[in-house]
């Protein structure tokens, strides 16, 4: 069987453009579907938003104690056939209750592959090299999205809007048994094999991991920021598809359907990203804490200015423009956190559970913030709520002038056994 692996890097690049392609099946349609034919108002959008992140909340630091302990690879693989599975439930009936109750499965999927996914190719080839690899399978899954959304929208047009949904989620389940034969696992070791049994190494993994963020005041900051950044991007997220549909409209082109326009922007999107990310890829030195934690403020200050002029647009094109201009960031922001994150992350057998501490954050962020935006967006108006998505996001702006201060940190290793 070993003599079948793959090296890391080949397999992190399929595993994610896989994740992406097939996710992104699912994306192209999925809002339409709950919008048009769901019926969805927006907050019920957002509580199924809200749903899917308490799941993550409750099961994010465990999955990622159970990925430290036993093995990154494993809980990856569990969490593609999880993830599937709660995918395809969502896209099976159009009914608020049962998509609702799909969110659970689809988000303890998502916490078995967050955290482990990225612990997995640190060890594999090193913390130090893992930054340019964020940034490389970024990439990868742009293209990856960008060829799925044609091809999920035709299928979506075709036949019906939830067919995407329930072949990306199916397609997430092949993928986990694709990489079974070829995923290895070098760079780590069982926990529970060498300090005294499983309870006790989950024990004092999560010890170590939290020990670790409380010596660190800069990974405070850092959570700290993930959790305002939630709360931004739950509502804006959630919302910005119904914003088009109720407020901006779509142009009278060749009668071509809402569903079709959704793609148009999505790969706009996508196209833009794609290069963002590569400048970024070139320009920016991942294992620098000024220069990554300075580009993240960037990023964030012109993401409240992109959601800003969504919110004010009042027709389709300037709306499409900010839209594509705020993904992109979204999409550039996301590998230089998480390599932000790695950089302070100095002992490697704590690395999942504190990187899912970082997205349990995030999760708490999307809670408090998806449910109060979608009752804006209800009780008052979709502009008011996409508003409001730009308003949460300032705090961040004020916590990377503490990071600035704070520098990057020497914290001592943690440990990972009971004192």
């Amino acid at each position: 069987m070993l003599a079948q692996r793959l090296k890391p890097i080949p397999v992190y690049m399929l595993l994610s453009g896989g994740y992406a392609f097939f996710t992104t099946l699912v994306f192209s349609t999925n809002l339409v579907f709950q919008t048009q034919e769901a019926g969805l108002n927006p907050i019920q959008l957002v509580l199924i938003g809200t749903a899917l992140e308490a799941s993550i909340f409750i099961c994010e630091v465990p999955t990622g104690i159970l990925a430290d302990v036993y093995s990154r690879r494993l809980s990856v693989l569990i969490g593609l056939v999880l993830a599937g599975l709660g995918l395809m439930l969502g896209g099976a009936f159009p009914i608020f209750w049962i998509i609702l109750l799909s969110q659970p499965l689809w988000g303890i999927g998502q916490t078995f592959i967050s955290g482990a996914k990225q612990a997995w190719i640190a060890d594999e080839i090193g913390p130090e090299n893992a930054g340019a690899v964020f940034l490389r399978s970024s990439q990868v899954e742009t293209i990856c999205r960008i060829a799925a959304l044609p091809l999920g929208i035709a299928i979506g047009a075709l036949l019906d809007l939830n067919t995407p949904i329930l072949i990306g989620g199916a397609l997430l389940v092949v993928l986990a048994f694709v990489l079974l034969p070829v995923m290895p696992e070098t760079g780590f070791t069982r926990l529970d094999k060498i300090e005294g049994g499983a309870l006790n190494s989950m024990k004092s993994t999560l010890v170590a991991g939290g020990s670790l963020v409380r010596r660190s005041p800069l990974l405070i900051t850092v959570f700290g920021i993930a959790a305002f950044y939630g709360m931004a991007s739950e509502g804006f997220e959630r919302l910005w598809t119904a914003h088009f549909y109720y407020n901006l409209g779509y142009p009278d082109l060749w009668d071509l359907e809402f569903v079709v326009w959704i793609g148009v922007i999505r790969t706009g999107a996508a196209l833009l990203s794609l290069a963002a990310v590569e400048f970024l890829r070139r320009r920016v030195d991942t294992n620098s804490h000024a220069v990554v934690s300075r580009g993240l403020f960037l990023i964030n200050a012109a993401q409240v200015i992109s959601i800003v002029v969504l919110a004010a647009s009042g027709g389709f094109i300037l709306g499409m423009i900010a839209f594509w201009f705020a993904v992109s960031l979204s999409r550039t922001y996301d590998p230089l956190f998480l390599a932000w994150i790695n950089q302070n992350i100095p002992d490697s057998r704590v690395r999942a559970t504190v990187i899912s501490m970082s997205s349990q954050t995030d999760a708490i962020g999307q809670i408090a913030g998806g449910p109060l935006l979608g009752a804006i967006g209800t009780l008052a108006s979709l502009r008011a709520a996409m508003y409001g998505s730009a308003v949460v996001l300032l705090p961040a702006l004020a916590l990377y002038t503490r990071a600035f201060r704070q520098g990057a940190p020497a914290p001592e290793p943690a440990t990972t056994t009971d004192k």
